[in-house]
C-alpha cells in the first residue's frame, strides 16, 4: 500500500487501521487558506456583530445586577438575566463546515465520512458535498475523508 495522501508511514497505517471494508483514503491534510477565506469574510463580519451584541448584552445585564438595584433592594431577576448572553457567545465554536470536492470529475461528493481525528467525531457528505462536524475542540484539528466505492 502506498501513502497516496502523503502520509508518513506511521500515520498512513494507523488511518488505514480505521477504513471500514471497502473504504479508501483520498486525502488527509488541512484545506488551502486561500481557497477558504474569501467565503469565510461574510461568516466573520457576522461574528464580530454578532460578539459584540453578546458581549453588550452581558456587560449590560452585568450593570444592573451591580448597580441597577440601588440601596438594600434585592437584584431580583438581574441575579440570572447576564446568563441569557452566553448562548450568543456560544454559536459557531467548536463547528467546522465544508464541502468535498473532486477536481478529477468536477462534482461535489456524496456520502463521503468526514472524521477528526484521534476523535469519535464524524459527519457524512449531503448531495451537494456538504457537511457539518459540532462539537470540535478549539485549535488546530487534523480532518479525514473517507469513501466508499
Amino acid at each position: 500500500m502506498s501513502t497516496i495522501a502523503g502520509l508518513t508511514p506511521e500515520l498512513d497505517t494507523a488511518v488505514r487501521n480505521e477504513l471500514r471494508d471497502g473504504e479508501e483514503l483520498w486525502y488527509a491534510g488541512m484545506p488551502s487558506p486561500s481557497r477558504t477565506a474569501r467565503k469565510m469574510w461574510p461568516i466573520a463580519i457576522f461574528g464580530l456583530f454578532f460578539g459584540g451584541f453578546a458581549a453588550f448584552w452581558i456587560s449590560a445585564a452585568a450593570w444592573g445586577v451591580w448597580f441597577g438595584s440601588g440601596g438594600n433592594k434585592s437584584p431580583g431577576v438581574f441575579v440570572v438575566f447576564p446568563l441569557f448572553g452566553l448562548p450568543f457567545l456560544a454559536v459557531g465554536v467548536g463547528m467546522i463546515e465544508g464541502r468535498v470536492f473532486n477536481p478529477g470529475t468536477g462534482e461535489y461528493l456524496e456520502f463521503v465520512r468526514i472524521t477528526v481525528a484521534g476523535t469519535a467525531i464524524e459527519a457524512f457528505t449531503d448531495s451537494s458535498g456538504e457537511f457539518r462536524l459540532t462539537n470540535v475542540q478549539a485549535g488546530e484539528v487534523k480532518l479525514t475523508a473517507f469513501r466508499t466505492g
